[in-house]
């Protein structure tokens, strides 16, 4: 069994698909946008965090590879290292599609006032009070967790008990 649309119905269709791609355009982040989210992106330290990302891959594997075959560490260091610089130009896509996200959720004039922000006296004490803020929300919600689970185990084998079952 074939389907054929009439040649109105396609020519409506493509037409629509056509207007649906112009406005898909139309709402992608202007280059002021995407540069202005680069920026916000770099002093909220996102950048930062995504760099750090390679020095550590790259010690993880060479941890790794050591633990499993010791005699290749000298050799295997200088590789890694050589290769380092390979590897942290596969970040940029990674902050492009970041900023892009951004750029496509915020408009210019929002982006500015982030970037002021984050620029300002303001922003860079929140900035620099994050770390600490970070440390201690890991360690809270670790905390949390550890006894919200043994509470949860607790009120599950009582639950359990009740049904004729125990563990």
């Amino acid at each position: 069994m074939t389907f054929s649309l009439p040649a109105t119905a396609l020519a409506l269709s493509l037409g629509l698909l056509a207007s649906i791609t112009v406005a898909a355009r139309a709402d992608e982040p202007s280059p002021t946008a995407l540069s202005l989210a680069a920026t916000v992106i770099v002093d909220i330290g996102l950048k930062a965090s995504v760099d750090s990302f390679v020095p550590e891959l790259l010690a993880e594997m060479e941890r790794n590879i050591t633990g499993l075959h010791p005699e290749m560490q000298s050799s295997l260091h200088e590789t890694l290292v050589g290769l380092q610089p390979e590897l942290a130009k596969t970040e940029g896509p990674v902050l492009a599609d970041v900023a892009h996200v951004l750029a496509s959720r915020m408009t210019e004039a929002e982006l500015r006032d982030t970037q002021a922000f984050f620029e300002g006296p303001v922003g860079k004490k929140y900035l620099a009070t994050q770390p600490a803020l970070l440390q201690e929300l890991g360690i809270s919600t670790t905390l949390w967790r550890r006894q919200a689970s043994a509470n949860l185990l607790a009120r599950v084998r009582e639950e359990m008990k009740k049904k004729g079952y125990e563990f």
